[in-house]
């Protein structure tokens, strides 16, 4: 790791918030969420392994949507990695639905409505 970030969060719109699920002051989830246009991307979402399955990842963008509501956004979007089935039915689980699968097929790329009110 060298002092500048990774070149693809040069591109995330700035200013970016972060949502935090913590148990007994210990972080046991976590997201990035930044909002340009009305729409907010999610980044970097994790959840530590013992904790999965449990909630935390669904109070992270819970918490995360209401604060990108908050300040203008009305439709979510995010990445996640085609092998990675749990975090895909948490996501469909909250309402997210699968928009496309790029020809590499490692990614999928998700949308959903944020509520307002």
């Amino acid at each position: 790791m060298g002092s500048r970030p990774e070149a693809s969060l040069e591109r995330v719109p700035q200013p970016v918030r972060f949502a935090i699920a913590l148990h007994g002051g210990v972080p046991v989830g976590v997201g990035m969420f930044a909002v340009s246009d009305g729409w907010c991307g999610i980044y970097g979402m994790a959840t530590h392994p013992g904790w999965r399955r449990r909630g935390a990842g669904s109070a992270v963008l819970r918490a995360g949507a209401r604060r990108a509501s908050d300040a203008g956004a009305e439709r979510l979007f995010l990445q996640v990695e085609a092998g990675n089935p749990g975090a895909r039915r948490c996501y469909e689980a909250l309402g997210f639905a699968l928009a496309r699968v790029p020809l590499s097929g490692s990614l999928r790329f998700r949308v959903s409505v944020v509520l307002h009110g």
